[in-house]
C-alpha cells in the first residue's frame, strides 16, 4: 500500500490500544469506539473521539471534540 498517513495510524493504534486495556481491565465493558475526522473549514479538522460503553445496565458515552489547524501543524 502506497498511501496513508503513518502519523494518524500512530494516533489509530494509540487510542485502539488504550480502548482495549481499559475494556480488558474490566473499566469499559461492551465497549464500542470510533473516531470520527470531519473537514470543518478550509484548513481546519474536527476531530473526534467516541467511546460507549455498559455500566451497570445503562449505556454510556463519551465524545470530545478537538479542533486540529493546518497551521498548527506544521509549528
Amino acid at each position: 500500500m502506497d498511501f496513508g498517513c503513518p502519523d494518524l495510524e500512530a494516533v489509530f493504534k494509540d487510542y485502539t490500544q488504550r480502548v482495549n486495556e481499559a475494556a480488558a481491565q474490566g473499566k469499559l465493558p461492551d465497549v464500542q469506539a470510533v473516531l470520527v475526522i470531519e473537514d470543518w473549514q478550509k484548513d481546519l479538522k474536527k476531530i473526534t473521539p467516541r467511546i460507549i460503553w455498559t455500566d451497570n445496565g445503562q449505556r454510556k458515552s463519551y465524545e470530545r471534540q478537538i479542533y486540529l489547524h493546518r497551521a498548527r501543524v506544521s509549528e
